[in-house]
């Protein structure tokens, strides 16, 4: 009986052990994807000059909202990913040229990867605009670009990423001049995004990357880029909301009181 029993525990145990490792590896794949740079910078800003009583009571709450953050690419991931999908994309993500694909995407989709960033142009076009400053006509790139990072830009949704954060932006914007100005500064945009890519991916990255999407598993991703698109947009909307709560909770002192 008492054999019985220690075998039980073995495969109660056995069974925790595995549950937990499948559910740290979509958890470790969301963490991966996503641009900790950007959190950890935002979370600096905001405690630079907190008071030393106030320091817990932050760190606590800027996690909840970073864990909350998380976990919806982890659960995108779930949903659109079996098990032994996520081992396979993890291992690719740990090569040279995975890693590199995987922080930029992360970095990309959250409109931080280039300099001035996406949502920075975003805002001087409409201060601009405000100001009476408009912007006319446009020169095309795409001439000019890899051919290997023109068929990246369709196989990460690059095109379908710019539509939704214009529908986004401008879904009641009536105003057609600022829509206009927009379609301009996007087009700027993905020629600066397509220089970018030719610099820091080698000839050999672009094509060992164009063979993993060429994979199963490559084309779901291909697939799926679209739907974390949209998660994403979905998740960097309720992120804002709560770091302007956290915001407000800090000018009205909450966190100088232990709870």
């Amino acid at each position: 009986m008492k054999t019985f029993l220690v075998f039980l525990l073995i495969l109660i145990s056995c069974s925790v052990v595995h549950k937990t490792q499948a559910q740290d590896e979509y958890k470790h794949i969301a963490k991966m994807t996503l641009d900790f740079e950007r959190i950890n910078g935002i979370k600096e800003v905001l405690s630079w000059d907190l008071m030393e009583v106030e320091k817990e009571g932050f760190a606590k709450a800027y996690d909840s909202v970073i864990n909350l953050y998380i976990s919806h690419f982890e659960g995108f991931y779930r949903d659109k990913y079996s098990k032994d999908e996520i081992r396979e994309l993890l291992n690719f993500y740990k090569k040279p040229t995975g890693k590199k694909l995987c922080k930029d995407l992360g970095k990309f989709y959250q409109s931080n990867l280039l300099s001035p960033s996406l949502n920075e142009r975003i805002l001087k076009i409409k201060d601009n605009y405000r100001n009476g400053i408009f912007s006319s006509s446009f020169t095309s790139h795409s001439n000019k670009l890899d051919p290997d990072v023109l068929k990246l830009f369709q196989l990460i949704s690059v095109n379908e990423y710019i539509l939704a954060l214009k529908k986004y932006e401008f879904s009641r914007e009536v105003d057609q001049g600022l829509v206009s100005a927009f379609d301009i500064m996007s087009v700027e945009y993905l020629f600066d995004l397509g220089e970018y890519f030719q610099a820091n991916l080698t000839s050999d990255d672009r094509k060992e990357l164009l063979i993993f999407y060429e994979t199963q598993l490559g084309k779901k991703v291909a697939k799926n880029s679209v739907a974390l698109i949209q998660t994403t947009i979905k998740a960097n909307d309720i992120w804002a909301d709560d770091i302007k709560n956290l915001m407000k909770d800090i000018n009205i002192g909450k966190f100088q009181h232990k709870n």
